[in-house]
């Protein structure tokens, strides 16, 4: 029987995003977020368009410095530095 007073814990296994090329969603971002635990259960979320340009709109000031310091260190590369 299982213990009852016993809690699962969930752990955050992937958060994606993706921008839809095609149907009436194109051109939008949508996504899903997933959980799971470690009894072999899971579950996922779907990111409508407005709650994936809400993520988006969370990161994007890190993924902008994260893409200029990859700039800087493939100029250096280039040049031997």
């Amino acid at each position: 029987m299982e213990n009852q007073t016993e809690q699962t814990t969930w752990v955050l296994s992937s958060i994606r995003i993706d921008r839809i090329s095609y149907g009436t969603d194109a051109g939008k971002y949508k996504g899903s977020i997933h959980f799971t635990n470690g009894d072999f259960d899971e579950f996922t979320f779907k990111l409508n368009p407005t709650l994936a340009n809400a993520y988006l709109e969370l990161i994007k000031d890190t993924v902008v410095l994260s893409a200029n310091q990859l700039v800087e260190k493939l100029k250096q590369s280039l040049e031997n530095k």
